[in-house]
C-alpha cells in the first residue's frame, strides 16, 4: 500500500497526531468541566458572602441610619438601602447564575431550592423595606411622629403657665425617654398614668378656660403620638428577636439553611460528575496508549529489521580491517531502505580500494620519519630552556598561594564574627519577645484593675468614655467608686506613659482604694490632699531624687443634695446646663512631683444639679495630639467645641464623634501620649 518510508512515516505521524488530537480534546473538555462546576461553587460562595454582608447592613441600619437626622431629613433616602438593594440584587444574580446552568437545570431538587432562596430574598427585602419605611414613620428627634410628640410637650414646657407643674411634665419627659431606651411595655402604663395625672392637675389648676382647654388638646395630641410611636416600635421589634427585625433574622437563618443545604447537594453531584468525567478520560487515554503501542510495532517491523542487517555488515568488516571477502547485503524493493543497501556495499568496495592506497603511503611517512627523530632532539634541548622558565613561574605561584591561604584564614574570621552577631541577634529577639509578653501580661492587669466602664454607664444615666493608650499599657487611669449616698469619679494622668505610666497608674488606683477605704471622703479636696501625701510617702520623694507625679480631676455626686463637687490637681472640669457651657479650672497644684514642701490647700467647686446636666473630663493627650494638614496640636478650644456640638446626643454617638474626630486629625502621625475622656450625665 505504501511504496516508500516517507509514506509510512506520513501516516504513523498521522495517526499519531490524531491521537494525540483525542487525548488533548479529552482533556480539554474534562477540564472545561471541571472549571464549570468550579464556577457554580464559587457563585453559591459570592451568594453566601453576600448574604452575610446584607445581614450586617441590616444591623447597621437598625443600630445606626435610625439615630441619623440625616436620612429623615433626607425623605428616608440612605446609602445603607442603596447598599441593601445593590447587595440583594447581586445575590440574586448569583443563584440565577447557579440555576441557569445546564448541570442544575437538570437537577430539579436542586433547582427547586434555589428558587425557594429566591423567593426567600424577595421575602427578606420586603421585610427589611416595610421595617425602614416605619422606622422613617417612627422618626428621631424632630422629625417624623416622634418630632411631633416632642414639638408638642415643648409647647406646653414653654407656655410659661407657673400654674403648670414642672416636676410632673419632667416626670412624662422621663418615662417617654425610658421607653425608648429600654423597650419596655412598663413604660408605656406609667408614662399614661403621668400624662393623666398632668390633665387632672391642669384641670384643677388652670382657670383660664382657653388655656386650659389648649394644654388639654396639646396634651392629648402628645398622648395619641407616644401612642402611635410605642406601636411602630412593637411593629418594628424591641429586640432582633421580636417584632420586624425577627422576622429578618428568622428569614435570614432560612436563607443561610437553604443555601447550605444547596451547596452540599452542588458538592454530591460535582463529585459524581468528577467521577463519570475520570472514567471517560482514562478510557480516552487507554484507547490511544492502545494506538500508540500498535504503531510503535508496526514501524519496528518495517523498518527495523533491514536496518539492523546493514549495521551487522559494517560491523563485521570494522572488526576485519576491511579485509576478506564480505557478503552482499542489498534488499529488494523499491524504497529508500533498498538503494541505502546498494549505496552501503559500493561504499564497501571504495573503502577497500582506500585501505590499498593508505598502504603505499604508509611506506612513504616511514622514510620520513627519520628526518623527524632529528628534529625531535632540537626539540628536547628548547623543552629544557622551557623547564628553568617553568621554575621560576612555580615559585611565583607558591607565594601567591601563602597569600590566598591568609586571605581565607582573615575570611573565615569574618565568617566565625558574623556568625556570633546572628547568634546575639536571636538572643535579643528572644529577650525582646519575652518584653512583649510581659508588657501584655501587663496591659491585662490594667485592664482588669479599671473599673468595668458597663459599670460606670449603669451609675449615670447616661456616661461614654473613650481610653486610648500611647503604648500596649496607659499611664491613663479613670476610677469609680458608688455607694447610695455618693458617687466618686476620677480621671487621673500620671507622669509618662507605657511601663512607667502604667506603675504610676497602679501607684494611684492602689492610693485611692485605700483612701476612700479607709477615709470617709466627703471632699474631693480632701481626697486630692490625701492622694498627694500618700504618693510623696510612696515614692520616698523627701528623701530620693524622684519628681514623678500626676494631674487630676475629681467629682463626688452627693445624691441627697443634688450637687457634684468638683477639685482639680492642674485638670479641668467641663459641664453644660441648660445649654450652658462653663468651664471649671482646677488648681495649679500637681500631685507629687515638684515643689513636694509646698502646702497643698485645694479647692471645692460645688454645683448644683437639680436640672439634667452634662459633664466631661479628660487628660491633656487629646488636645495635645498633633495632626491636621499643618501637623499642629488638636488645641484645647478644638476640644471644647466638639464636647459642646455633641453634648445633646447619646452617649455611644458621643464616643463614636470623639473617636473618629481623633483619629481623622491625627491622621499618619503618631500617637504623642494617652488618650482619656469622659462624659457622664446626671438627670
Amino acid at each position: 500500500m505504501f511504496s516508500s518510508i516517507k509514506s509510512k512515516l506520513i501516516f504513523s505521524i498521522i495517526l499519531l497526531a490524531l491521537t494525540s488530537l483525542s487525548i488533548l480534546i479529552g482533556i480539554f473538555w474534562y477540564d472545561r468541566q471541571i472549571n464549570s462546576l468550579t464556577d457554580l461553587r464559587m457563585s453559591l460562595n459570592n451568594a453566601q458572602l453576600k448574604l452575610q454582608k446584607i445581614d450586617k447592613l441590616q444591623r447597621d441600619f437598625f443600630s445606626y441610619e435610625s439615630i441619623n437626622p440625616r436620612f429623615y431629613d433626607s425623605g428616608g433616602k440612605s446609602k445603607f438601602l442603596t447598599d441593601n438593594n445593590f447587595l440583594i440584587k447581586e445575590f440574586e444574580e448569583n443563584i440565577k447564575k447557579v440555576q441557569n446552568t445546564e448541570l442544575i437545570s437538570k437537577e430539579k431538587e436542586i433547582d427547586s431550592e434555589l428558587e425557594a432562596l429566591l423567593i426567600q430574598t424577595k421575602k427578606y427585602q420586603n421585610t427589611f423595606d416595610s421595617a425602614s419605611k416605619l422606622i422613617y414613620k417612627k422618626g428621631f428627634e424632630d422629625f417624623g411622629i416622634t418630632g411631633k410628640m416632642r414639638t408638642l410637650i415643648h409647647y406646653i414646657e414653654n407656655a410659661q403657665n407657673p400654674t403648670l407643674p414642672l416636676d410632673k411634665i419632667l416626670m412624662i419627659r422621663r418615662h417617654e425617654k425610658d421607653f425608648i431606651i429600654r423597650k419596655n411595655t412598663k413604660y408605656i402604663t406609667t408614662h399614661a398614668q403621668a400624662v393623666e395625672l398632668l390633665k387632672n392637675t391642669i384641670q384643677q389648676q388652670v382657670y383660664n378656660k382657653d388655656k386650659r382647654e389648649l394644654y388639654i388638646k396639646w396634651l392629648d395630641q402628645y398622648a395619641y403620638h407616644f401612642g402611635e410611636m410605642a406601636e411602630l416600635e412593637l411593629i418594628i421589634g424591641y429586640t432582633n428577636i421580636t417584632g420586624l427585625k425577627g422576622k429578618l433574622n428568622q428569614i435570614s437563618e432560612q436563607l443561610n439553611t437553604k443555601l447550605d443545604t444547596t451547596r452540599e447537594q452542588l458538592n454530591k453531584k460535582s463529585e459524581q460528575e468528577s467521577d463519570r468525567m475520570r472514567v471517560i478520560l482514562g478510557s480516552i487515554l487507554l484507547v490511544a496508549l492502545l494506538v500508540n503501542a500498535l504503531l510503535a510495532g508496526l514501524v519496528i517491523q518495517k523498518m527495523g529489521r533491514p536496518i539492523r542487517r546493514l549495521s551487522r555488515l559494517i560491523n563485521t568488516l570494522v572488526n576485519n580491517n576491511f579485509e576478506g571477502e564480505s557478503k552482499s547485503v542489498v534488499l529488494r524493493g523499491n524504497d529508500e531502505l533498498s538503494q541505502l543497501s546498494k549505496d552501503v556495499q559500493f561504499l564497501i568496495n571504495s573503502l577497500k580500494q582506500y585501505m590499498l592506497d593508505i598502504q603505499e603511503k604508509a611506506d612513504d611517512l616511514l622514510s620520513k620519519n627519520t628526518e623527524l627523530e632529528q628534529q625531535q632532539e632540537k626539540i628536547i634541548s628548547q623543552r629544557d630552556l622551557l623547564e628553568q622558565t617553568n621554575k621560576s613561574v612555580l615559585e611565583k605561584n607558591n607565594a601567591l598561594e601563602f597569600q590566598k591561604k591568609e586571605i581565607d584564614n582573615h575570611k573565615k574570621t569574618l565568617q566565625n564574627q558574623l556568625q556570633e552577631i546572628h547568634s546575639i541577634n536571636k538572643l535579643i529577639g528572644r529577650k525582646q519577645s519575652k518584653i512583649i509578653d510581659s508588657i501584655t501580661y501587663a496591659k491585662r492587669i490594667q485592664e482588669a484593675m479599671l473599673p468595668d466602664i458597663r459599670s460606670i454607664e449603669r451609675t449615670f444615666s447616661d456616661a461614654f468614655v473613650f481610653f486610648k493608650p500611647r503604648d500596649v499599657v496607659s499611664g491613663d487611669l479613670y476610677f469609680l467608686h458608688s455607694t447610695k449616698e455618693k458617687t466618686i469619679l476620677a480621671a487621673i494622668d500620671c507622669t509618662g506613659h507605657g511601663v512607667p505610666g502604667a506603675l504610676m497608674s497602679m501607684i494611684a488606683f492602689n492610693l485611692l482604694s485605700a483612701i476612700i477605704t479607709n477615709n470617709t471622703i466627703e471632699d474631693p479636696a480632701q481626697l486630692l490632699d490625701l492622694l498627694h501625701k500618700g504618693t510623696v510617702k510612696t515614692l520616698k520623694q523627701k528623701k530620693t531624687n524622684n519628681r514623678d507625679g500626676m494631674d487630676a480631676t475629681i467629682c463626688i455626686h452627693h445624691k441627697d443634695k443634688k450637687e457634684v463637687w468638683f477639685a482639680g490637681a492642674k485638670n479641668k472640669l467641663l459641664y453644660v446646663q441648660k445649654s450652658m457651657f462653663h468651664i471649671i479650672k482646677g488648681d495649679n497644684l500637681p500631685i507629687g512631683g515638684l515643689m513636694i514642701d509646698r502646702e497643698r490647700n485645694y479647692t471645692t467647686h460645688k454645683i448644683k444639679v437639680d436640672t439634667p446636666t452634662q459633664f466631661y473630663m479628660f487628660s491633656d493627650g487629646y488636645q495635645d495630639q498633633f495632626g491636621g494638614e499643618q501637623n499642629l496640636k488638636f488645641g484645647s478650644r478644638n476640644l471644647y467645641d466638639l464636647l459642646y456640638k455633641t453634648n445633646h446626643l447619646p452617649s455611644a454617638i458621643q464616643h463614636k464623634h470623639v473617636e473618629e474626630t481623633f483619629e481623622k486629625w491625627k491622621g499618619n502621625y503618631n500617637q504623642i501620649d494617652d488618650i482619656l475622656v469622659m462624659g457622664f450625665k446626671i438627670e
